[in-house]
């Protein structure tokens, strides 16, 4: 008797594909709120008592945008998995302690995060200490996630690492493979985290002119590595450039300017709308790029549809009503900001 098939997908493959890009979507906007915000708080101009006002309600929002920064990051990291299983399981194993130090270090920061956030007595050094702790546990969190999933593309070098050492203690033996790819998602992160920064600091105009500054600088490093990490990508830049990558990074580029000007003249919403959607043509192009790479490995036009509707409709049931307590969370944050935090 054979065994059943385990390795299929439970819905379309187009429908997959689009979940994994939305919520991935989603996922890297948390955390660029979460990562850069920390960065733009941590570089605010600050007055004779410590942080402006402004700059403490931002923090104060931090726990609560982690928690679902975190949440977020569940979906797409399975919806990837659908397909991917093999390199993306392989890829964490070579560098288990490393993939497992993530929680580790994710907790710590939540942990100091919510330290800060409830702290009631003056701003001293060691609250800033704490942030700064804070913001090197996400940094090893993005450089980790950055590296191995730069490993998942490249199954001979998986190979060669379980090969060396099967004890999950390998990392990415190549930095030219990830640095630049990390360097582009980190600044990304660091603009992201600027805009939301400046919507806070709206108000106070020493600190939307730091939010100004940051954006604009921080978009155009981001939109730089961008271009290098094209220019790096060897032979497989011309597969590249015969798919609809090239069209995604020109029209993410113009967005991200779009959304530079709009958030100059403080319309933010719309600038907000923009900055997000860029992130998803970011997004849909790097998974362009892993259909490049791993051409003929892995694939998900070849693995068979077994429908499993109840399961996914729990799933999209599940998924909006969580966005709706996330927005509802939002809501009530903002609802019952005290006027003195100047927003």
């Amino acid at each position: 008797m054979s065994a059943p098939a385990s390795e299929f997908l439970s819905a379309p493959a187009w429908l997959v594909t689009a979940l994994h890009l939305v919520t991935l979507t989603l996922h890297l906007t948390a955390m660029g709120y979460v990562f850069g915000g920390l960065a733009s708080a941590l570089l605010a101009p600050r007055g004779a008592e410590g942080p402006h006002p402004a700059t403490r309600a931002f923090l104060r929002s931090l726990p609560s945008a982690m928690a679902a920064t975190i949440t977020l990051g569940v979906a797409p990291l399975l919806f990837l998995q659908l397909v991917y299983h093999r390199q993306a399981y392989a890829a964490a194993i070579a560098s288990a302690w490393y993939w497992l130090g993530i929680l580790l270090a994710a907790g710590i920061a939540y942990a100091l995060l919510y330290r800060v956030a409830l702290a009631s007595g003056p701003w001293g050094r060691g609250t800033t200490a704490l942030l700064v702790i804070a913001f090197a546990g996400l940094l090893y969190v993005s450089l980790t996630y950055s590296a191995i999933f730069a490993l998942a593309e490249s199954p001979e070098t998986i190979a060669r690492l379980h090969t060396a050492d099967p004890s999950g203690g390998s990392f990415h033996p190549d930095p030219g493979a990830w640095a630049v790819r990390w360097l582009h998602m980190l600044t990304g992160a660091f603009a992201i985290g600027a805009f939301f920064f400046g919507v806070f600091a709206r108000k106070d105009e020493a600190l939307f002119r730091h939010a100004r500054r940051a954006l604009a600088a921080w978009m155009v490093v981001a939109m730089t590595f961008g271009l290098v990490y094209l220019s790096l990508l060897g032979p497989d830049l011309m597969p590249f450039m015969r798919t609809a990558g090239p069209v995604l990074v020109t029209v993410g580029f113009l967005l991200s300017l779009g959304a530079l000007h709009l958030f100059f003249a403080r319309r933010f919403a719309l600038a907000g709308g923009l900055l997000v959607t860029s992130v998803f043509t970011m997004v849909a192009s790097r998974h362009l790029l892993r259909h490049v790479r791993l051409d003929g490995i892995a694939s998900a036009a070849a693995l068979p549809f077994q429908p499993q509707w109840s399961v996914l409709v729990l799933f999209l049931v599940c998924f909006v009503l969580a966005l709706a307590v996330l927005a509802y969370m939002a809501r009530l944050f903002f609802a019952g900001r005290r006027p003195a935090d100047g927003l």
